[in-house]
This record gives structure tokens, sequence and C-alpha cells, in this order.
């Protein structure tokens, strides 16, 4: 896993390497969950509706969505770790 952006948020398992389930690899990483968190927290903010914006906004509700995400990554570490 990468601590940076949380690893995979939806792995996809190479099943046929081997029989053993703690053996598997994974074949395509995927969308990281840093990345899931940040489109969750961005659809989350246009659920009433989609709103014009200019590309400043755009860029500060992107920054604010990667901000809730790496929140999200720290707290799922510590209560992973807890």
């Amino acid at each position: 896993m990468n601590k940076k952006d949380g690893g995979s948020a939806f792995p996809v398992l190479d099943t046929a390497q081997t029989g053993n389930i703690h053996s598997l690899q994974c074949e395509d990483g995927g969308m990281s969950l840093r990345d899931y968190f940040a489109g969750q927290a961005l659809a989350g903010l246009f659920k009433e509706g989609n709103n014009y914006i200019d590309e400043d906004v755009a860029r500060r509700i992107a920054e604010q969505c990667y901000t809730v995400a790496n929140a999200m990554l720290t707290e799922k570490e510590i209560r992973d770790n807890a």
C-alpha cells in the first residue's frame, strides 16, 4: 500500500496465479483510495445540482476535495493502527 495515496481503491486480483488467497497479486492497481475519497467529496459538493463554475473556482474545489481525501486517509491510518 502506498501511504501517500492509500493504495488501490478497487484492485483487480490475479486469481490464476495461485490457489493460495494470501499469495494473490494485484493485476491492476486501478484508482487510488485518495482519488476515490476526493471524488466522493466532489460528488457531495454537487449533489444538489450542476452549477456553472469558472476555472479558478474549479481549482479551489479540487484542492478542497483533496484536502478532505488526505484527512480521510490520515484518519483511516490512525484507526487501522489503533
